[in-house]
This record gives structure tokens, sequence and C-alpha cells, in this order.
């Protein structure tokens, strides 16, 4: 994980196992993002295609971390922990393919967290209710979703292609 803290307060940061994914802070209003900072490398493995490492899930610990992936949902909070979900990538075993494990990301104790989902590809989803959150609710696998934070920091997901509740793959056009 590098992080690149610009002049005026907001960072970037990008997490390579090779190329996990990306994350941005917007900088305060009216201001821009400088590009004259340097790179740091922060956590993960310098080689490519590696496995996750997962620990005990709600645990945060020094041997965690996702697998290399691409094609994640990724987004700060408000507290300033990053967060990454799915895309396609390497769990634990190693068995290449779609995913939908959830992880958090702490820059001050430089520890990840796996906070739900599998540590498997290939999950299907598991929707519940219609409208009503519960703890047994989990997004299937997925790859290309979009995301976004709402006014009260709220994530929402949408979409992507990867596996519904049926257990087969495909376009999905599920919000949550």
């Amino acid at each position: 994980m590098s992080r690149t803290t610009c002049r005026n307060g907001g960072f970037f940061v990008v997490t390579c196992g090779i190329c996990l994914s990306m994350f941005a802070v917007a900088p305060a209003a009216g201001a821009t993002l400088s590009t004259n900072a340097a790179w740091a490398w922060e956590a993960g493995a310098t080689n490519i295609n590696q496995n996750g490492t997962y620990g005990t899930q709600g645990m945060a610990a020094p041997t965690n971390t996702p697998g290399a992936r691409y094609s994640a949902v990724s987004w700060a909070d408000g507290m300033g922990a990053l967060w990454l979900f799915g895309g396609i990538g390497y769990p634990a075993s190693g068995s290449w393919g779609y995913l939908n494990d959830l992880w958090k990301y702490d820059h001050v104790t430089t520890n990840w967290t796996w906070v739900k989902g599998a540590n498997s590809t290939n999950q299907p989803g598991t929707y519940g209710t219609q409208g009503t959150a519960a703890p047994g609710n989990t997004p299937g696998a997925r790859e290309g979703a979009v995301s976004w934070a709402d006014e009260t920091g709220a994530l929402w997901l949408f979409g992507g292609i990867g596996y519904g509740a049926s257990g087969s793959a495909g376009r999905l056009n599920d919000l949550g």
C-alpha cells in the first residue's frame, strides 16, 4: 500500500499486489490534488499473483492481506479507513476467480481486517428480504461493480459481473 500526501492535506493511495486496487480521498473543497508527491511502499508483497492471508474474520492483524486482484470496488470512509470489496483475484487457496471478500485497511497501524465475505472464489449472493438489512446478507462474488458513499457514509454497491443468488455467473443489477 502506498500513500502519497498532498500539500493541501488530501492523500492518494495505491495498493499493489501487483495492482490490487486504487483508493483516493478528495482534497478539501476548492483544492487540487498535487502531482509532485513521492510514492512510498506501505504494505503488501512485491511479487505478482499473491494469495490472500485471511486470518480471523473481524480481527485486524499484521499478517492479514487481501490477495492480488483487479476490478475491485474501493472507497475511503469518514474515519480515514480504506475499504476493498471483491474483484477477480486470488483468495487463500490461490484458486483464481471472482471474489466477495470485504477488507478494511488502517493506514495508521498498517493492518488489514477481513470483515466479511468468503475466503474462496465464485460465491453466490445471500440476499434475504428485499429492503431489510441482516447479518447473513452478503453480495455475490463480482468484478466491475459501481459504488458510492451517500451523505451518511453508507456504501452503495450496484451490479458488475459475477454471481447472484442462483449460483450462476452473469451480469448483475442488484443494488444494496
